[in-house]
């Protein structure tokens, strides 16, 4: 049986684009509702995933979602309905279920030029990231200030790029430390 879960990489428009009352509060309902759906149907896969429970599989994906990243941030002018359906389906969704909902399949980007940070920073909502022994990377896409946002390690040394162009350089290895990389990069991303 398929797990009938968004996986968090797969997730990303759902979680990028999410409304309601607040992107971070949708995203949040995110994370719990496929903990709920993890611990109701598969709690041996919770286990061999390293979660002790189901509070703990939230405070953990929650981690790796960064839904933290969403406080602050308003955006205006989208529908989220499609967003609530798709959370209100997986909820309802029999264990039994091979896929998840259709509802959730196709759902509508967010134009991100219409979201906006409570303290100035930049907001991007769309991310993809790699990462290999000795190597990683991260692209920030759909950011409100229209750029893209990149930053590329390899055997110990960061290229940071804006829509391309190559900037700054650093010592490190890691890509996913977002207050580093603004710090090395000179960005101001949230």
């Amino acid at each position: 049986m398929k797990t009938p879960l968004l996986v968090l990489a797969l997730a990303s428009p759902l979680l990028a684009s999410c409304g309601g009352t607040t992107l971070a509060s949708l995203c949040h309902r995110t994370i719990q509702t496929q903990c709920k759906k993890l611990y109701e149907c598969t709690p041996q896969a919770a286990a061999a995933q390293g979660y002790t429970s189901e509070a703990d599989c939230v405070t953990k994906l929650g981690a790796r979602g960064s839904c933290s990243q969403f406080e602050g941030v308003n955006c205006t002018g989208v529908d989220f309905g499609p967003y609530d359906r798709c959370l209100s389906d997986m909820e309802k969704l029999a264990c039994t279920a091979q896929m998840q909902p259709a509802s959730c399949t196709n759902l509508p980007q967010v134009n991100n030029a219409t979201c906006t940070s409570s303290d100035g920073r930049v907001v991007c909502t769309g991310a993809s990231a790699s990462s290999t022994t000795g190597a990683c990377s991260l692209t920030r896409t759909g950011c409100n200030d229209g750029k893209t946002y990149s930053v590329a390690c390899s055997n110990g040394t960061c290229t940071c790029s804006v829509d391309g162009q190559a900037g700054k350089t650093f010592s490190g290895s890691s890509c996913s430390d977002l207050a580093n990389l603004n710090t090395a990069c000179g960005w101001n991303l949230r």
